[in-house]
Formats: structure tokens, C-alpha cells, sequence
């Protein structure tokens, strides 16, 4: 669902930059432009939940990944002594530390949408039994115990300790920043200011997310040849260089050592580089 037909003033509590990127044409919505957010926001709001998702975890994490990537930076100077190691570590450091984020994200969002849907029927459940709002998220939380019912919880937290629903829900914007959310979050903040029915509202929510988890499935079983052909791909290269290593000791040796090699494995990086992002560009314009 790409637009939603709400009133301006039900995005108060969204904050300045995303309020400036809402496209209003008459009374339309354009629910994706509430989650396009700048770059600098995107990485602070990102190291946050990372930083959220780990937890307890988080500091020991980053110790253990300082400390294996600089013994891999140590281990990578050995084989490519060209490459000065102030150079390499730093680069070593930003590819990886990417790489990790966006797994991590890849992970919560998976762990979001399995959550979502059976957290949106215990609100609404709660919702339909006569509960307050507020009541109904508190008792969502305290029923469910993964991601989302956390946030709840979290949520439920802070509104029994005085904080605005406004600034409630727009924390809550920051924490999972996806389309569904954003939507179920303008209900919410809908229903506070003017009132209105919640149960009809979750329950076409509901059915949306069911429509969509129903795609999503059909994309991801039409696309599997593409994604694992492009998974063998990627670990060709690597797999042949460790296979020459034992085969043919010299050929290794001179990519290695030589600076002929050296631009020879720079050419398959970059073209390995290249064919990954054309394929990512066209699974991303796939996906929509």
C-alpha cells in the first residue's frame, strides 16, 4: 500500500526533515516518502539499532571485530605486501563494518516482518476487548517476547512514565523504519487526535501484510535461480585463487608478488565489484 489518504496535521509528530519530504497532492499520501531520510540520519538511526538489536552484546561485538580485523589487516599485508597497511586497514574496516550492518539490518527487518503481523493481532485483540490504547500496548508487550514486542514494551514504558504519544510514536518511527510501520504508526496518531475506529483500521492492515508476505514469497521462489547463480559466482574467484595456491604454487605466487599480478587481481576485484552491483541494481528494481 503506496499512499494513505490522512490530513497534515496528524504528521506533527513526525520529525522536520521527514515532514519535508511528505508528497501531498490534494489529500493523498505517499506512504514511501515518510521513510526516505538523508544520508547522515540513515547512519546515525542505523548505529542505534544496530546498537539496539545487539543489545548487552554490543561492546563485546565491537571488541571482537576490532581485534580480528586487525589481526585480518596483519594477515592480508603478508600476502599483498604492496598495499601499505595504513591503507589497507582502514579499507579492510569501512568493507567490512558496511558488510556487517547491513546484514544486521537484513536480520532485523526479517525478524520485524515474522513479529509484526502477530503483534498487530494482540493489539488488536486487546483493542476489540475494550482496552485504552495505551493499555493495549502495554499488554502487547508484556505477550510477546522477540523484537517488536520489546519496542512495545519500550513503548508502554514511556508513555506510563508521562512521555507524549507523539514523541512515543516517533521514536518508535526511527527504531523500525519501514513502510508498514510508518502506516500503522499514522493510524495510531490518527486515532489519539481525532478518534476513530482502530479494530477496522488493523484489521485492513492485517490483510494487507498477509497480500504481501503472499508476493514477497512468490518473488523470492522467481528469483532463486538469479540469487544463487550470482552467490556461485561471487565465491568463484576466492575459491580459485585458495584451489592455485596448493595446485600451482608459482601462478599464486606471482599474482601475489608481482605487480603484473597485482593488476591482474585488482581487474577481477573490480569486475567482480561491477557484475555484484548490476545484479543488486536489478533484484533492487525487481523488489520495487
Amino acid at each position: 500500500m503506496k499512499s494513505l489518504f490522512v490530513r497534515k496535521s496528524s504528521l506533527q509528530f513526525l520529525t522536520d526533515p521527514l515532514r519535508q519530504k511528505v508528497q501531498v497532492s490534494g489529500t493523498a499520501l505517499d506512504i514511501r516518502s515518510l521513510t526516505e531520510q538523508p544520508l547522515q540520519t540513515k547512519i546515525r538511526i542505523g548505529f542505534n539499532n544496530v546498537k539496539e538489536t545487539l543489545g548487552k552484546h554490543f561492546y563485546g561485538a565491537l571488541a571482537l571485530y576490532i581485534a580480528a580485523m586487525g589481526c585480518a589487516s596483519y594477515w592480508c599485508h603478508k600476502f599483498l605486501p604492496l598495499i601499505p597497511l595504513a591503507l589497507l586497514t582502514p579499507a579492510l574496516f569501512l568493507v567490512t563494518g558496511v558488510i556487517s550492518i547491513l546484514v544486521i539490518k537484513h536480520i532485523q527487518r526479517r525478524q520485524f516482518e515474522e513479529a509484526f503481523p502477530n503483534a498487530l493481532r494482540t493489539l488488536t485483540g486487546a483493542v476489540t476487548a475494550g482496552e485504552s490504547l495505551h493499555h493495549s500496548i502495554v499488554f502487547t508487550g508484556h505477550s510477546l517476547d522477540n523484537i517488536v514486542g520489546r519496542e512495545f514494551k519500550n513503548m508502554g514504558r514511556k508513555l506510563t512514565l508521562g512521555h507524549t504519544m507523539e514523541d512515543v510514536l516517533m521514536a518508535s518511527c526511527q527504531r523500525f523504519p519501514y513502510q508498514v510501520f510508518v502506516f500503522f504508526v499514522l493510524a495510531l496518531r490518527a486515532n489519539t487526535s481525532r478518534g476513530g475506529q482502530l479494530k477496522n483500521i488493523f484489521k485492513n492492515l492485517e490483510q494487507v501484510m498477509n497480500n504481501n508476505q503472499t508476493l514477497q514469497k512468490k518473488m523470492n521462489a522467481l528469483t532463486s535461480e538469479v540469487r544463487m547463480s550470482a552467490k556461485i559466482i561471487g565465491a568463484l574467484p576466492p575459491s580459485f585463487l585458495l584451489f592455485m595456491k596448493y595446485i600451482t604454487p608459482e601462478n599464486f605466487h606471482f599474482l601475489l608478488h608481482d605487480s603484473g599480478g597485482h593488476m591482474l587481481l585488482m581487474y577481477v576485484a573490480g569486475s567482480e565489484a561491477l557484475g555484484m552491483l548490476i545484479i543488486w541494481y536489478l533484484m533492487r528494481k525487481v523488489r520495487g
